[in-house]
């Protein structure tokens, strides 16, 4: 019952807060997060898999009551001063705020470019002008006008920037849309004959591993290199997977492998992450019945076992690629 506890506990705190301060509440439960984020000893996955499923709620329920308020006649009424308003928050503020932000960092022109232009205004834009809305009606003519304009950004900056992001993207050279990956979990010579067959083929392959020496191998053989355990929270935070579309465990423990691909699976999706056999086992084998909640997908085939492998590598085996055609198929 922890992630009823926590809401009950959120809530708790929101409304308490703001008994003694008024709208202090939502600070009170920001650092309420910030708190909890840090202690030590506290497993809080399931509590942010809840809040993530919780926000999705909340948000599209929110959307729509806001939306509700909204006045057509009113948006109809401001007509082009709110489209100026627009002009100047897609041209001007935007461009200006990247700009401004990106003095002194490594951003180039075309990454500065798409930043400038990707800025879709969404739900706290709403509540925030509903809010100042409520609290200004009486006191300052046309307040309700604040709500329409806000819509209006919202709008624009929403179906604009998303019907050409995508497309400014890939003229800038920046989209990964189409691209080929494999992340590989391991930099043994398994991992690297793989790895370097893959770019042979124009994949591109990134090596995550703790041991320099075999991701130092890698960078010679043309592949990205990540160190670090792919376990890790370092390597959830800072390891970049934008066009990686799949992921090999191909290390010779087999319980890692699993844990690895059960760790990315949401990344990657279920049916792209694939696992090499440590070594030839049947169903008899008393080892499996440590990865019976952690079965994955094997690479290749139960026979193609890592030893197994590893040995015809060793007796100077290489591999040969075969493009596919109407003749010669995947089943061929």
């Amino acid at each position: 019952l922890q992630n009823y506890a926590g809401l009950a506990m959120v809530l708790l705190v929101f409304t308490s807060s703001n008994a003694l301060g008024q709208e202090s509440g939502l600070v009170a439960v920001t650092v309420m997060g910030l708190v909890l984020a840090n202690m030590k000893n506290v497993n809080i996955e399931e509590l942010l898999s809840f809040k993530e499923h919780l926000t999705v709620v909340l948000i599209s329920m929110l959307f729509i009551l806001l939306a509700a308020r909204l006045d057509i006649g009113q948006l109809a009424s401001i007509g082009l001063p709110a489209l100026a308003v627009l002009a100047v928050g897609l041209f001007v503020a935007r461009p200006l705020s990247v700009l401004i932000s990106s003095i002194g960092t490594t951003v180039s022109f075309r990454e500065g470019a798409l930043l400038a232009w990707i800025a879709p205004r969404g739900i706290v834009a709403a509540a925030i002008s509903s809010l100042f809305a409520l609290s200004l009606e009486g006191r300052v003519e046309n307040a309700a006008l604040i709500v329409p304009l806000t819509f209006t950004m919202i709008i624009g900056t929403v179906v604009i920037q998303g019907l050409t992001a995508g497309r400014l993207a890939r003229r800038l050279g920046l989209s990964s849309r189409g691209e080929q990956g494999v992340l590989i979990t391991s930099s043994n010579k398994v991992a690297l004959f793989l790895g370097e067959a893959l770019v042979a083929n124009g994949i591109k392959v990134k090596v995550v591993d703790t041991r320099r020496e075999g991701l130092m191998d890698a960078r010679m053989k043309g592949m990205e290199t990540f160190f670090g355990n792919p376990l890790s929270e370092h390597a959830d935070r800072f390891m970049e997977l934008a066009g990686y579309t799949h992921l090999f465990a191909v290390s010779r423990n087999p319980e890692a492998n699993a844990m690895i691909c059960a760790r990315h699976r949401h990344d990657f999706g279920p049916h792209r992450v694939f696992s090499v056999q440590a070594s030839s086992m049947d169903e008899s084998d008393t080892r499996q019945g440590l990865m019976t909640g952690l079965r994955t997908n094997i690479l290749f085939d139960k026979e193609a076992s890592w030893a197994k492998l590893a040995s015809q590598i060793g007796q100077g085996a290489t591999v040969r690629s075969t493009p596919l055609t109407d003749e010669y198929d995947y089943e061929a």
